[in-house]
């Protein structure tokens, strides 16, 4: 267990000890004394004290008497000092701090200013510790040493490693620590709060391994250290700790998070330099992973890291020899199964390795910048396809196409986008641009002014992946794009997660109350397709209509479409009406009447409605249902489908015999819209359906009927067949 400092609280106030005793509790042994000669006598007994918080008015030995015979006797005068009084003026600060005093606090205390100023002074004290227990002179700590955390510098650390390792009876480790996003504490807190960041995690790293490893830190934000794997083993917990957060010394009110990457030393005659940057493969393979935080180097990441290099040396040359060509992927309607719109997608053909996945070489190309030549590259090509295209007189649909985040925000690239077009005398409307939720999270404020920019010019904007991210919500209330393609991974679940269904249907409904179009990745099956077209969502993208194909494909399959008026076979998708009765009699009397303008399901009591509910409510979109039933009636199916958000949104018609108004007036309390009566007249039952269907899909029905019962009008509800 690490050993904890001992601060001393001397002030003659019991409540202010308390108060004080309150806040620092739980990180120091804490010793107290009433006032400054009291103070003085638990020093001189023994009692070991790294830190002092002293009142300056107190009887018998004040707090300046107190500062200036400590700071004349050689055992205490290296102890820091913090001062504090309600009256602590000017002249007052500047006697404290003539004294000896590091620091000065006011009462009433602010808890968080006096834990910063205090954090403050204990990193000093520890940082002069290390350096008095060390015996580093000044001109060898120079030279040996990192000046800003008291680690070895580099060349030191090399040395000591190689030293350490061959000495070890055990198998060692090198091990890489990184600051996840430390430019963002720079920026936000300055770079002293920063350096002071920088010296915390330093300490950690001492306290850590103690004699049982060294350490430095190379480069702004990152650390390395050397011991064995055992020991290593034995500290993971701890680590974990740090690395999520969850250990937080940090004197800034920001969760400090990092990476780790280890090598282990096969090989002890390698020099310790190539040992470093193995662990540093390991760790630049996890670092933007927010779940991984640690990982092994291993002869098989070497192999994938070379052939990435050897990757990135040649994607200029095959650019020029045209092994990168585009490939479009249709998007159709969901309501006519037609091809609207299409995405293209970039392809890598290489001579020797063959097609190259998408997901290997679109990464690198992001980390070495050649993205941006490969997005120009793209857009080229498809407003070539285009031009193509109105040459032969045919009509085209447009195109999108994907903007890498490192792009998307350079004016300089939305005029030559501008300069394609001209060049081939193509309008805006022939391409869409799509860029991924993810640059939200980058720089939301550049974001907002491309966005504008590119609109400003008559592009059409799509969000790509959404829902992915962390900031959906903020990111529609931000930004003003036109369609949003939502991520693939709520399709992966559609059939089995309700939680993926709900999720889904409110980002296609939220999308349509904003005026966004909507489109659906990744659809490979009929019943994916069924529920996404019951959801409303406006377009499909995905293998069930087809997968990425050919300029020569894509070309055919738009002159089928048009040369033959193709209409292809669509599943049913026609409003879905579920009829609740336990009368069999009463069921076929209503199908009969709608089975040709809508599609019926029919359950013959309450309870048995509710389960085909919960899985199919979003097909739904009306129900119509008996409130004489056994089981479950309906009145309690009501108040079941209260419970339940997305149930609350489907209308529902209740059955009632004629004469019984007092169940009427209870359904309609419950939340029924409409009353039929039997016998039933058809012509009426087609039009009562008729009008509620058409107020639910318009989205004024709440409306109309909240403004009904506001003006205390008898609702159309209220009648009956």
């Amino acid at each position: 267990m690490e050993q904890m400092l001992t601060m001393m609280i001397v002030d003659d106030r019991a409540i202010d000890r308390a108060i004080l005793r309150g806040i620092f509790l739980s990180e120091y042994n804490i010793v107290e004394a009433g006032d400054g000669d009291e103070a003085l006598k638990l020093l001189r007994s023994g009692v070991h004290v790294d830190i002092i918080l002293l009142d300056i008015f107190m009887p018998k030995m004040n707090g300046f008497d107190f500062l200036r015979t400590i700071k004349k006797e050689v055992a205490f005068k290296d102890i820091a000092v913090v001062v504090n009084s309600e009256e602590l003026d000017e002249e007052n600060e500047v006697e404290a701090l003539e004294l000896g005093a590091d620091d000065f606090i006011t009462k009433p205390y602010n808890q968080r200013i006096v834990r910063k100023r205090i954090s403050n002074v204990v990193n000093k004290v520890i940082y002069t510790q290390f350096k008095m227990s060390h015996q580093i002179d000044e001109l060898k700590f120079v030279t040996q040493r990192d000046i800003l955390t008291g680690l070895y510098n580099r060349e030191s650390f090399y040395k000591e490693a190689r030293e350490f390792i061959i000495k070890s009876s055990e198998k060692c480790i090198i091990a890489v620590w990184n600051v996840d996003r430390f430019k963002v504490v720079n920026e936000l807190f300055g770079s002293r709060l920063g350096d002071q960041v920088l010296r915390n995690i330093a300490h950690q790293l001492i306290d850590l391994l103690k004699d049982k490893g060294i350490c430095t830190r190379t480069e702004a934000d990152s650390f390395v250290f050397c011991t064995t794997k055992e020991y290593l083993e034995t500290l993971m917990p701890k680590i974990d700790r740090i690395l999520t957060g969850q250990d937080h010394r940090s004197p800034i009110d920001y969760t400090l998070q990092l990476h780790m990457g280890i090598y282990e030393v096969n090989d002890p005659d390698m020099p310790v330099y190539l040992m470093c940057d193995r662990a540093d493969m390991a760790l630049q393979t996890i670092k933007d992973s927010y779940l991984v935080r640690s990982a092994y180097y291993s002869e098989k990441l070497k192999e994938d890291i070379l052939n990435e290099q050897e990757l990135v040396i040649e994607m200029e040359q095959a650019l020029a020899k045209r092994e990168f060509f585009v490939v479009f992927q249709p998007i159709v309607e969901t309501k006519t199964g037609r091809t609207s719109s299409a995405e293209a997608l970039i392809r890598w053909k290489h001579p020797v390795k063959g097609t190259i996945n998408p997901g290997i070489f679109v990464p690198l190309c992001e980390k070495n910048g050649f993205i941006a030549i490969l997005d120009l590259f793209v857009c080229e090509e498809v407003c070539k396809f285009q031009r193509e295209q109105l040459n032969r007189g045919v009509k085209i649909v447009p195109i999108s196409i994907n903007i890498s985040r490192i792009n998307f925000y350079r004016t300089e690239f939305s005029a030559k986008i501008k300069e394609l077009l001209d060049r081939y005398d193509l309008e805006p409307s022939a391409i869409k641009l799509e860029i991924t939720e993810g640059a939200y999270q980058d720089n939301p404020k550049y974001m907002a002014e491309a966005i504008k920019d590119f609109k400003e010019s008559s592009f059409q904007i799509l969000m790509d992946d959404f829902g992915s991210g962390y900031s959906s919500l903020n990111m529609l209330k931000d930004f003003n794009v036109d369609i949003l393609k939502i991520d693939m991974k709520f399709i992966d679940d559609l059939e089995t997660s309700e939680r993926a269904d709900n999720i889904l249907y409110s980002i296609i409904q939220m999308a349509r109350a904003l005026n966004m179009g909507t489109v659906a990745e990744g659809v490979e099956t009929r019943a994916q397709y069924e529920l996404l077209a019951s959801m409303g969502c406006d377009c499909i993208q995905g293998y069930y209509f087809s997968k990425p194909i050919t300029k020569e494909e894509f070309t055919a399959r738009l002159e089928f479409e048009r040369e033959r008026n193709y209409v292809p076979e669509l599943p049913d998708v026609r409003r879905t009406i579920l009829i609740v009765d336990d009368q069999k009699i009463d069921r076929q009397i209503i199908t009969h009447m709608m089975k040709d303008e809508y599609h019926v399901l029919e359950a013959t009591n309450g309870e048995e409605a509710f389960e085909l509910l919960k899985n199919n409510f979003k097909s739904i979109s009306l129900i119509i249902a008996d409130i004489h039933m056994p089981k479950m009636n309906g009145l309690a199916l009501l108040e079941k489908m209260a419970e339940y958000l997305y149930l609350k949104e489907i209308p529902v018609i209740m059955i009632t015999s004629s004469g019984e108004k007092e169940c009427e007036e209870q359904a309609l309390t419950r939340g029924a819209l409409e009353i039929i009566t039997k016998p039933y007249d058809s012509s009426l039952v087609r039009k009562r359906i008729g009008n509620v269907l058409k107020l639910s899909e318009s989205g004024n029905m709440m409306r109309q009927i909240q403004r009904l019962r506001d003006q205390n009008t008898e609702l159309p509800t209220g009648r009956t067949l």
